[in-house]
């Protein structure tokens, strides 16, 4: 794995970290939500077993849309497989934002949206569909989904406080430097 792909995992997993402590604070029965560790496990249920996949959108707040990953190049894999919405996990929440704003939609809602934007015949960028552009290259290929849209789309949208965030990020600091 490369370093850049590597750094990219360890901001989604951050992302998830923050969606779970969310949903345990903001449900009624603070639940608290069960990782996927294994491969397997995400195959089948998403990135946690209560059925959610999670995607964390580093670009979101500087181009005003959410981009739906759809497909991925995979290492070893020839050419692109369905991933994010299109995945064959058992997920039926699809979860996207960044560290100020997370959407909670329902997967089939958004697939059946998606649908209504015809995905060109070879994979090309156009208004709606377009390449991920990373280090790596074209890694991946989604919908463009602008935020007004996915406002209406989806059921939940949690804004998050960020100055709790920084302070939270502070006191684990000062509690590491303090125990040393």
């Amino acid at each position: 794995m490369s370093e850049y792909r590597r750094l990219k995992c360890i901001e989604g997993s951050k992302f998830e970290r923050l969606f779970a402590k969310e949903f345990q604070q903001r449900s009624n029965k603070h639940t608290v939500l069960t990782p996927c560790i294994t491969k397997n496990d995400q195959i089948n249920f998403g990135d946690f077993k209560e059925l959610i996949e999670c995607k964390y959108d580093m670009r979101m707040a500087n181009t005003g849309n959410l981009f739906i990953e759809c497909y991925e190049k995979q290492p070893g894999a020839i050419g692109y497989v369905k991933s994010g919405i299109l995945a064959k996990s058992k997920a039926e929440y699809y979860v996207q934002g960044n560290f100020s704003c997370i959407y909670v939609f329902l997967k089939v809602i958004l697939q059946e949206y998606v649908s209504k934007f015809p995905m060109p015949e070879e994979f090309k960028n156009t208004e709606r569909w377009r390449f991920g552009k990373t280090e790596e290259n074209n890694t991946a290929y989604g919908f463009i989904l602008p935020i007004k849209e996915a406002e209406e789309l989806a059921p939940i949208i949690w804004e998050i406080d960020t100055t709790q965030q920084l302070l939270d990020v502070t006191k684990r600091l000062k509690e590491k430097y303090e125990n040393n």
